[in-house]
């Protein structure tokens, strides 16, 4: 199973989903959404820009995947990307020791740009990163198209040019 981990506005989520469905798809395994980030109806904003909250806008897509459980998330997830005093203090650690107790299952992007090894990981992966590049779903580019068409609606003509929904 893939699990995406999904942060920001639509844009963001758009490019997170199609990287993540991109390796699912290849993998032949299910793809999973981490929404913890919108677990309070929206984003987790700085004090004072509370007001600009962003909520997940993936839903009014045609996607396929299901949101993760919280089993799925930690069989996955790096242990230490929580804010606790031990997980920073691991995070710190691995500044001078890269990989201190990193789970092989928790890929994070290295940088903002093309990172060809994304392409290959394994079929149990939790992602964490924004993915703004079009090569690492181009491969899938029509799936991702059905896929983030919009949900429709169902439309029924009156009198006249109004419609009913």
């Amino acid at each position: 199973m893939v699990i995406a981990y999904v942060s920001g506005g639509l844009g963001n989520q758009m490019f997170q989903y199609a990287a993540a469905r991109r390796l699912a798809q290849y993998r032949g395994v299910e793809l999973k959404l981490d929404l913890a980030e919108y677990s309070k109806g929206g984003d987790q904003r700085p004090p004072g820009l509370e007001e600009f909250s962003r909520v997940i806008g993936l839903h009014k897509l045609s996607i396929t995947a299901t949101e993760a459980t919280a089993a799925e998330i930690a069989a996955t997830r790096d242990p230490y990307f929580k804010r606790t005093t031990l997980a920073c203090i691991v995070r710190r650690i691995r500044r001078v020791k890269p990989g201190f107790l990193w789970p092989p299952t928790h890929y994070r992007e290295k940088q903002y740009r093309f990172d060809a090894a994304v392409m290959e990981l394994p079929a149990n992966a939790y992602m964490v990163g924004f993915w703004q590049s079009p090569k690492y779903f181009e491969e899938v580019g029509d799936l991702i198209r059905a896929e983030f068409a919009p949900k429709t609606r169902r439309f029924s003509r009156t009198r006249g040019n109004t419609l009913q929904i």
